[in-house]
């Protein structure tokens, strides 16, 4: 019996370590990846799906917001490109942006 409880013991631990544990990115753990761009898509338009404050990052550096939005379901949300130009959508608005590999996240 003493063996059955130090092994219970040890999984609580380790359970509760992980849940504890910080994360390796900068990035705030409520924020939910809803719609990216890398580079090769068709420029991705969709909807939004909730209403909500979204945030726009270049992919690998979510520490840096370039854009915050707030929006309403059924939002446009996503990427386009014209004239060889890429732009953020969200709402009725569009933002320019450079080259890049981008990743829109919900709080």
């Amino acid at each position: 019996m003493p063996h059955f409880l130090s092994r219970t013991a040890a999984a609580a631990m380790l359970i509760g370590v992980t849940f504890a544990s910080p994360g390796c990115s900068g990035s705030s753990h409520s924020e939910t990846p809803v719609r990216q761009y890398t580079g090769d898509d068709r420029f991705p338009v969709d909807k939004a799906r909730e209403d909500g404050d979204y945030v726009l990052y270049l992919a690998g550096q979510e520490d840096k917001p370039v854009w915050s939005v707030t929006l309403k379901a059924s939002d446009d949300l996503g990427f386009s490109r014209e004239t060889g130009k890429l732009f953020a959508i969200a709402g009725h608005d569009e933002k320019r942006l450079p080259e890049g590999k981008y990743v829109w996240k919900r709080k």
